[in-house]
């Protein structure tokens, strides 16, 4: 009975030290950032498309940028 608690107890302990201790990959850690700004309203269509080029180049320009997201709200939209 002794004999069959022991051996148990090492495959029991034999196997959490083969989880804990495995060698598999970990997950990165991934931080997101929000940015959110607004433009003058003279501000022309054009530019606006300059920015968000800029904002596309990023990525490439940059190695810890994964990627990114862009999202207009229209110049008309009314928050009130």
């Amino acid at each position: 009975m002794k004999k069959t608690i022991f051996a148990s107890l090492t495959i029991l302990t034999f196997s959490a030290l083969m989880f804990c201790c495995s060698n598999a990959p970990k997950q990165e850690k991934v931080l997101r950032h929000v940015v959110m700004f607004g433009f003058k309203p003279e501000v022309s269509a054009q530019q606006i498309k300059e920015v968000e080029e800029a904002f596309c180049a990023l990525p490439s320009q940059i190695d810890l940028i994964k990627g990114y997201e862009w999202i207009a709200v229209p110049k008309d939209c009314n928050r009130d």
